[in-house]
């Protein structure tokens, strides 16, 4: 399944992926989520994290690592164990100078019609804790630059 949301900011595609390159600053803005190192590199490809997201009682997730990083761009992170997911921050710059932000998600539970049924069930979760996440990066980084 894959849940998405976008947001306009009032600053540059560099401006935003300052805030979003940053990735030990994630837990700053990530609503719903929790978010740890688990490796000694903590920017770029390679990068591995632990990503939890709290879904009703339950926190889901597991361990990712950064296999697309283009500066200003994108930053895509994929499952190495735990709930097959895929998470990506997409950049792009718009005519007023601004940026459109975007993350995306997808995630696989597995499980066949009860797997689904629990993937649909989460995704008004996700996509709620999508939204503040993007809503709090664009008040640090409007406030920031």
């Amino acid at each position: 399944m894959r849940v998405s949301q976008k947001i306009h900011i009032d600053r540059e595609p560099a401006d935003v992926f300052k805030l979003i390159g940053d990735l030990p600053q994630h837990p700053e803005f990530l609503v719903g989520t929790v978010w740890k190192p688990v490796s000694n590199q903590t920017h770029g490809v390679g990068a591995r994290y632990r990503v939890l997201m709290k879904i009703g009682s339950v926190q889901v997730g597991g361990i990712v690592e950064v296999v697309r990083w283009e500066d200003d761009a994108l930053i895509e992170w994929s499952a190495v164990q735990g709930v097959h997911q895929t998470i990506r921050w997409l950049l792009s710059p718009t005519d007023d100078g601004g940026t459109e932000l975007q993350i995306e998600v997808d995630y696989d539970i597995g499980g066949g019609f009860i797997g689904g049924l629990v993937e649909r069930i989460a995704a008004r979760t996700i996509a709620r804790n999508l939204w503040a996440s993007l809503m709090a990066a664009r008040r640090l980084v409007e406030q920031d630059v």
